[in-house]
Protein backbone atom coordinates (compact mmCIF):
# COMPACT_ATOMS: atom_id res chain seq x y z
CA UNK A 1 0.00 0.00 0.00
CA UNK A 2 1.80 3.48 -0.83
CA UNK A 3 0.71 6.37 1.52
CA UNK A 4 -1.13 9.46 0.13
CA UNK A 5 1.69 11.57 1.84
CA UNK A 6 4.15 9.62 -0.11
CA UNK A 7 5.21 12.77 -2.07
CA UNK A 8 4.73 14.59 0.92
CA UNK A 9 2.49 16.78 -0.35
CA UNK A 10 -0.49 15.77 -2.52
CA UNK A 11 -4.25 16.88 -3.19
CA UNK A 12 -6.93 14.73 -2.13
CA UNK A 13 -10.77 14.24 -2.64
CA UNK A 14 -12.55 14.22 0.80
CA UNK A 15 -15.65 12.06 1.28
CA UNK A 16 -17.86 15.70 1.63
CA UNK A 17 -16.72 16.93 -1.85
CA UNK A 18 -13.94 19.04 -1.01
CA UNK A 19 -10.31 18.59 -1.61
CA UNK A 20 -7.97 18.28 1.05
CA UNK A 21 -4.05 19.62 0.16
CA UNK A 22 -2.39 16.86 2.64
CA UNK A 23 0.98 17.63 4.51
CA UNK A 24 3.00 15.40 6.84
CA UNK A 25 5.58 16.83 8.92
CA UNK A 26 9.37 14.92 8.86
CA UNK A 27 8.14 13.64 12.67
CA UNK A 28 4.93 11.71 10.42
CA UNK A 29 6.83 10.73 7.80
CA UNK A 30 9.51 9.08 9.40
CA UNK A 31 8.14 7.92 12.87
CA UNK A 32 4.68 6.69 11.62
CA UNK A 33 5.26 3.33 9.70
CA UNK A 34 3.46 4.31 6.26
CA UNK A 35 0.44 1.93 6.21
CA UNK A 36 -0.38 3.46 9.98
CA UNK A 37 -0.07 7.04 7.56
CA UNK A 38 -2.92 5.53 5.15
CA UNK A 39 -5.27 4.81 7.88
CA UNK A 40 -5.03 7.79 9.82
CA UNK A 41 -5.05 9.77 6.54
CA UNK A 42 -8.51 7.76 5.49
CA UNK A 43 -9.89 8.77 9.10
CA UNK A 44 -9.56 12.27 8.81
CA UNK A 45 -10.83 12.48 5.49
CA UNK A 46 -14.05 10.57 6.94
CA UNK A 47 -13.72 12.98 11.00
CA UNK A 48 -13.31 16.55 8.88
CA UNK A 49 -16.61 16.75 7.38
CA UNK A 50 -18.36 18.27 9.78
CA UNK A 51 -17.77 20.97 12.42
CA UNK A 52 -14.22 19.24 13.47
CA UNK A 53 -10.93 20.59 12.17
CA UNK A 54 -8.88 18.65 14.39
CA UNK A 55 -8.26 15.12 15.08
CA UNK A 56 -6.04 13.55 17.72
CA UNK A 57 -5.19 10.03 17.17
CA UNK A 58 -4.39 9.24 21.40
CA UNK A 59 -2.81 6.07 22.05
CA UNK A 60 -4.83 6.33 25.73
CA UNK A 61 -8.59 7.18 24.39
CA UNK A 62 -10.49 3.96 24.68
CA UNK A 63 -13.26 5.64 22.39
CA UNK A 64 -14.55 8.11 19.86
CA UNK A 65 -15.58 11.54 21.31
CA UNK A 66 -15.22 15.11 20.38
CA UNK A 67 -14.17 18.12 22.89
CA UNK A 68 -14.29 21.89 22.23
CA UNK A 69 -17.94 22.31 20.68
CA UNK A 70 -17.08 19.52 18.61
CA UNK A 71 -14.08 20.91 16.37
CA UNK A 72 -12.01 18.05 17.98
CA UNK A 73 -12.11 14.78 17.81
CA UNK A 74 -10.58 11.99 20.41
CA UNK A 75 -9.98 9.13 17.97
CA UNK A 76 -8.18 5.73 19.54
CA UNK A 77 -5.34 4.95 18.01
CA UNK A 78 -5.84 1.44 19.28
CA UNK A 79 -8.83 1.08 16.56
CA UNK A 80 -6.10 1.56 13.78
CA UNK A 81 -3.14 0.10 15.48
CA UNK A 82 -2.96 -1.93 19.06
CA UNK A 83 1.38 -1.55 19.32
CA UNK A 84 1.40 2.25 18.50
CA UNK A 85 1.87 4.43 21.23
CA UNK A 86 2.45 8.06 19.57
CA UNK A 87 0.38 10.28 19.12
CA UNK A 88 -0.55 12.31 16.24
CA UNK A 89 -2.71 15.66 15.25
CA UNK A 90 -4.01 15.82 11.88
CA UNK A 91 -4.94 19.82 11.69
CA UNK A 92 -7.51 21.10 8.77
CA UNK A 93 -6.91 24.73 8.16
CA UNK A 94 -8.91 26.86 5.60
CA UNK A 95 -7.34 29.48 3.50
CA UNK A 96 -9.91 30.77 1.94
CA UNK A 97 -8.83 30.55 -1.66
CA UNK A 98 -6.11 28.36 -2.79
CA UNK A 99 -4.02 31.52 -3.76
CA UNK A 100 -3.59 32.77 0.01
CA UNK A 101 -2.10 28.95 0.53
CA UNK A 102 1.11 29.95 -1.61
CA UNK A 103 2.14 26.79 -2.57
CA UNK A 104 1.80 26.55 -6.25
CA UNK A 105 0.58 23.04 -6.23
CA UNK A 106 -2.10 23.40 -4.13
CA UNK A 107 -5.35 23.22 -5.83
CA UNK A 108 -7.89 23.84 -3.23
CA UNK A 109 -8.11 25.99 0.20
CA UNK A 110 -8.02 23.55 2.81
CA UNK A 111 -4.60 22.31 3.98
CA UNK A 112 -4.73 19.23 6.09
CA UNK A 113 -1.39 18.58 8.16
CA UNK A 114 0.04 15.30 10.05
CA UNK A 115 1.65 15.62 12.68
CA UNK A 116 3.27 14.71 16.17
CA UNK A 117 2.24 16.51 19.37
CA UNK A 118 6.58 17.97 19.37
CA UNK A 119 5.87 19.70 16.29
CA UNK A 120 2.78 21.63 17.08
Amino acid sequence: MTSQLSSIMNNVPAKDGRTFFLLGTRGFQYEIPQELQQKMIDVALIELTGKATWVVFCPEASERRTEDQERTVIYPLSLLDRESKTKVYAILDDYGSPEKVGLPICLTQYVLTFLLPEEY
